[in-house]
C-alpha cells in the first residue's frame, strides 16, 4: 500500500511542477543525469521546456538520482551558475 502510495505521490509532484513551471520569473538551471531511476530524465526535459528564463542545462550522462554530485561536470556547472549566470552585468562606463 506504502509503496502505491508513493508512486502517486510522484505522479502528482510531476503534473504539479509542469503547470507551475511557466510562472517562475527567476533564472533556472535544469540539471538531470540521464539514468536516473528515481525521475525519468524525460521530466528534466519537460521542466526544461517550459521555461520561460532557462539557463543552459546540464544532462550529466549515466549519472542516476542519487549519484549526480559524483560527476565533476556537476561542480563546474554550478560555478559557471555562480559565477557568470547570476553574476550582475554592468555597463561599461567612460570615467575619464
Amino acid at each position: 500500500m506504502l509503496r502505491t502510495h508513493r508512486f502517486v505521490e510522484l505522479c502528482h509532484v510531476h503534473v504539479i511542477s509542469y503547470s507551475k513551471v511557466p510562472r517562475i520569473e527567476s533564472p533556472v538551471l535544469v540539471i538531470h543525469g540521464t539514468e536516473d531511476e528515481v525521475i525519468d530524465f524525460t521530466h528534466g526535459l519537460a521542466i526544461y521546456e517550459r521555461c520561460p528564463r532557462v539557463l543552459a542545462p546540464l544532462w550529466i550522462e549515466g549519472a542516476g538520482h542519487n549519484d549526480i554530485e559524483l560527476y565533476s561536470q556537476y561542480l563546474d556547472r554550478l560555478q559557471r551558475l555562480i559565477n557568470v549566470d547570476l553574476t550582475p552585468r554592468c555597463p561599461q562606463t567612460d570615467l575619464l
